[in-house]
């Protein structure tokens, strides 16, 4: 995977618009903890364990529409979204709790896709389908 640069507020709402799951790093050239949790996230956008999750990095003066919209005034910061829905953020630069994110969001997916898995299998057993 790659860490995709968003340019505009178009490009912030289209990624959350087709991926499931995004993780937005904001960050500024000024900032130095930005400058080393980028490597990090760059590392975890290579992990298959985290093929599910689309990563976006955002510099908040070059894109200042979003950061004000969103109200991004601490920094470093990281976001999740769900189905374009906030559903978790990171104000902080320690790198381990990043990973918990990433981990949390991911592995409530992956037991959401187990669950209806399962209850597909069940509901075609019940109706007389040959499960392979």
């Amino acid at each position: 995977m790659v860490v995709h640069e968003i340019h505009s507020m178009e490009e912030f709402k289209d990624a959350l618009e087709k991926h499931p799951l995004v993780l937005v790093d904001f960050w500024a050239t000024w900032s130095g903890p930005c400058r080393l949790i980028s490597p990090v996230i760059e590392k975890h956008s290579d992990s298959s364990r985290y093929s599910s999750v689309y990563f976006c990095k955002l510099d908040i003066d070059a894109v200042r529409e979003v950061s004000d919209e969103l109200g991004i005034q601490t920094l470093p910061i990281t976001v999740m979204y769900k189905d374009g829905t906030k559903c978790d953020e990171v104000h902080t630069g320690f790198l381990k709790t990043i990973e918990e994110l990433l981990k949390k969001h991911v592995e409530r997916d992956m037991e959401t896709v187990k669950q209806q898995t399962f209850v597909s299998h069940e509901v075609q057993s019940l109706c007389g389908f040959q499960l392979r």
